[in-house]
């Protein structure tokens, strides 16, 4: 998402978790189909990169919301995703 809009060049910032996450974060407290497929998208593109550019909390968040959802495969990668996070991406 970040990506398409070419928001971080345009900007001259760096891709980081923090901003992936604020953006999933946000979403999914907004918990409408469209934010819902927002925070999807923005988490899919944050979790390409190696490590991950996803927090905990908003990999958590996500995971929750997948599970509510029904869409349990989403939910176990998120965990795959969280097992790899590096320790500067998880809660302290």
């Amino acid at each position: 998402m970040f990506r398409a809009f070419a928001l971080p060049e345009f900007y001259q910032l760096a891709y980081d978790a923090t901003s992936y996450s604020i953006l999933i974060r946000y979403c999914v407290q907004a918990a409408t189909d469209e934010s819902y497929r927002r925070a999807s998208v923005a988490a899919a593109e944050a979790t390409q990169f190696d490590p991950p550019l996803i927090t905990e909390e908003a990999a958590i968040l996500l995971r929750d919301a997948c599970k509510a959802r029904g869409e349990h495969d989403k939910a176990s990668y998120l965990n795959q995703v969280i097992a790899k996070l590096p320790q500067e991406n998880r809660s302290a």
